[in-house]
């Protein structure tokens, strides 16, 4: 699980740059990536493919028809296309607390991996 965690935290830091350098994320939402990231990384590879699938989707999909959009909402709503700790957090938050909750009840697809083939051994 260390391994996973370790190459999850490299993972999520290496997006969460990428993502700041574009301006997909402020620096504080780029800290809370990398901890929502590595959350997802230490529960299983899974885990990690369904969050960098919804942050590709969701970044790329902010920026469809944007030109369109800002002008609808002009004066309304006042929102840049980085997303902060606090949004990072609303989006991933229960995501990142049950990929943990899913690491320590054993519950990471190599722990049960693992578990299967020590009691067929057993």
């Amino acid at each position: 699980m260390i391994d996973r965690a370790l190459a999850g935290f490299l993972l999520a830091g290496a997006l969460a740059l990428g993502a700041r350098a574009v301006r997909s994320l402020s620096r504080g939402g780029a800290v809370a990536a990398l901890l929502v990231g590595t959350a997802a990384a230490m529960a299983g590879w899974p885990w990690a493919f369904v969050l960098i699938t919804f942050f590709l989707t969701s970044s790329g999909l902010s920026r469809f028809q944007r030109t369109a959009r800002e002008e609808r909402i002009a004066g309304i709503v006042e929102k840049s296309d980085e997303r902060d700790a606090i949004q990072v957090m609303a989006n991933g938050g229960l995501f990142a607390a049950m990929a943990v909750a899913s690491t320590l009840n054993g519950r990471a697809p190599s722990d049960r991996a693992g578990s299967a083939v020590r009691r067929r051994r057993g």
